[in-house]
């Protein structure tokens, strides 16, 4: 797998681009992905599509060519062998990218081509799919991502202070007073923005720095990692854990993982 920042015109929308090409042990099975804050555009390039596992375990099967909110907890999906590409929005990239208020897609994964249009996506797919070098598929994946910045909404500057200023251990009443307007209206331009509410944002924000703490140093003590994660103590980090990933920190130290945020079942 190939991650990096995107091109400079990209950065204020985009965290980071992907390519991936997936190895035959990979493949098979399921895997838990657990919350996250941040949006993502997903392109498969074989032909296979996102399969979800409902909880009766059925399958929703959501497309080539995905785009996914921000999660506010965790899901399952089939592992296919997929070679794919893929950005990581920043937090309220998506009303400039979509034209759409991002909690239209919270907690929920829509195909590409209900938002663009399918001959668009399609010829990209294409075009992808006649290169293998993973970072000729960057370059070109990103020219497909400039397409989706002119005449796009613009995020309020409200919000736009707020997610400079939102923190770990921020406080959310602080951020509501320097923005000028009332708590009410905050929060709703916030929630607009970027998917979820202040609070459940900031929520995100600490139990995904305890998920990398955990997957980069397992030798950490726990009662360290909730404090450095905005926690009062390790019992409020291991409620907080288990509410929204549904797994105990035990069990995700235990697991075995292809991402920090991606468990296998």
């Amino acid at each position: 797998m190939l991650q990096r920042a995107p091109i400079a015109r990209l950065q204020p929308y985009i965290e980071s681009v992907w390519a991936s090409a997936r190895a035959a042990a990979e493949c098979g099975g399921q895997e838990i992905t657990l919350p996250n804050q941040n949006a993502s555009i997903v392109m498969r390039l074989d032909g296979t599509s996102l399969d979800l596992i409902r909880q009766d375990n059925s399958v929703r099967s959501v497309g080539q060519a995905v785009i996914g909110g921000v999660q506010t907890r965790a899901f399952t999906k089939n592992r296919n062998c997929a070679s794919a590409v893929g950005a990581v929005l920043k937090p309220g990239a998506l009303p400039s990218l979509m034209g759409a208020n991002a909690v239209e897609f919270t907690d929920d994964h829509i195909p590409l081509d209900a938002v663009l249009h399918r001959t668009v996506i399609q010829s990209t797919i294409e075009m992808l799919q006649e290169v293998s070098a993973l970072e000729a598929r960057l370059c070109m994946f990103e020219a497909f991502l400039l397409t989706l910045l002119p005449s796009r909404v613009a995020l309020h500057p409200v919000v736009q202070g707020a997610l400079q200023g939102l923190h770990r251990e921020s406080r959310i009443g602080d951020l509501v007073a320097a923005s000028g307007i009332s708590h009410r209206h905050f929060n709703h331009l916030f929630t607009l923005g970027v998917g979820v509410s202040p609070k459940y944002y900031q929520r995100l924000l600490r139990v995904n720095f305890g998920i990398s703490a955990l997957a980069s140093h397992p030798a950490m003590r726990w009662s360290d990692v909730a404090l450095g994660s905005g926690y009062a103590d390790q019992p409020h980090f291991n409620r907080e854990f288990r509410a929204l990933t549904g797994l105990t920190p035990t069990i995700y130290a235990r697991s075995h993982r292809r991402a920090p945020l991606h468990v296998v079942c």
